[in-house]
């Protein structure tokens, strides 16, 4: 399957009972939500939490749903990211 590229904020999408995050969400700065798969770049994006990203992945079939496998992703400083929403 093709890379992908996309840049947006990292928003929590799923909880445990204790209301701890499980599982983060990447909302595009096109408006597009893309979940996020269970890797390790994916487990990484937990502690970053309301911040700007930009990432690479493919997008997989995990229980019926189409996430995003996140390989790598950078945090976008302040500034870059309306360089990011424009391209």
């Amino acid at each position: 399957m093709e890379s992908l590229f996309v840049a947006g904020l990292v928003l929590p999408c799923e909880w445990d009972e204790a209301g701890r995050v499980m599982a983060v969400a990447i909302a595009g700065f096109d408006e597009t939500l893309y979940p996020v798969a269970d890797t390790d770049a994916g487990r990484h994006l937990l502690g970053h939490l309301r911040q700007a990203v930009s990432a690479r992945g493919r997008l997989v079939t995990v229980a019926g749903q189409t996430r995003l496998a996140v390989e790598r992703f950078t945090l976008v400083g302040i500034g870059e990211s309306d360089r990011l929403q424009s391209a």
